[in-house]
């Protein structure tokens, strides 16, 4: 019995403390346990917000594109015009909540695609000029033809057309100039100087800072040679008087019949036209 008295006391301590300890580790399990119950949920990825564009995105489009990531903001007038899709996109497209610009998702192309593609259609001479200097850098002379071809099509030796008639514009008028020199591409430089004599800024460039105006001297003197011509065929087509009687538009025919009377009275009421178009006489004639 003493033994046993001894014992109690230590066994009910060390009994208390074990059972403490196992309610703590039993705890404990239960901890790791419910926490491998719980299953890893993350997060749903947001979809990433679309970029802009840094090569299109103008300040006064009024449709947005979007494709795959990234934001293209554009003129829609036109490319409605010259783009099937953009006109069927007009229909169906919604107003941005904030902006008012029209939006949609481009399906089926990439962003890096669409780039390229508007490249080519804000500047249709970009691709000439690049197949053109790719092939004489590399040699193929297939493609150097075909582009030659293409540069030719687009600059004919032809006359405009007063109807339907676009202009090339300055810029790349004088690019051409260059690219036809640097090729050996005659055929084109009629045209190029044709939309070069026509313009209004060329001239006052010219004047004001002749370094600005990326044109070799002896463009520039053919320039001037061409001008100086058609400056005179616009004199002598503008003080001939018209001869009377049948050729005469008009079917009460002419009032001044007396050469010398026409021919005053002609220049009298030219004279005007005479001065203010020399300037430009290409665009009159």
């Amino acid at each position: 019995m003493e033994g046993i008295d001894d014992l109690d006391p230590s066994t009910s301590g060390s009994g208390k403390r074990l059972n403490e300890d196992e309610d703590n580790l039993e705890g404990k399990a239960i901890t790791r346990k419910r926490a491998k119950t719980v299953p890893d949920v993350s997060p749903e990825t947001a979809h990433p917000k679309p970029t802009e564009s840094s090569e299109f995105y103008y300040a006064d489009g009024n449709i947005i594109d979007i494709v795959e990531d990234v934001e293209f903001c554009l003129h829609l007038s036109r490319r409605m015009k010259h783009c099937t899709l953009f006109s069927h996109l007009w229909e169906l497209a919604t107003d941005g909540p904030s902006t008012g610009e029209a939006r949609h998702t481009l399906e089926g192309i990439s962003a890096a695609d669409f780039t390229e593609f508007l490249r080519v259609f804000e500047n249709p001479l970009y691709v000439r000029n690049f197949m053109l200097r790719m092939a004489d850098k590399i040699g193929c002379k297939t493609v150097l033809d075909v582009a030659k071809r293409r540069l030719c099509e687009h600059w004919p030796l032809t006359v405009p057309q007063r109807t339907n008639f676009m202009k090339k514009g300055l810029s790349n008028s004088i690019a051409i100039i260059e690219l036809a020199r640097q090729f050996n591409i005659p055929e084109i430089l009629k045209r190029a100087h044709y939309e070069i004599l026509r313009s209004y800024s060329f001239w006052a460039n010219i004047v004001a800072n002749r370094d600005s105006v990326k044109l070799a001297d002896t463009d520039l003197l053919t320039l001037y040679h061409a001008r100086h011509v058609l400056q005179q065929e616009w004199r002598t087509l503008l003080l001939t008087p018209p001869v009377p009687k049948d050729l005469c538009l008009s079917s009460k025919g002419c009032v001044y019949t007396e050469s010398a009377t026409r021919s005053e009275k002609w220049r009298s009421q030219v004279i005007d036209h005479l001065e203010d178009k020399a300037v430009d006489p290409i665009r009159y004639i």
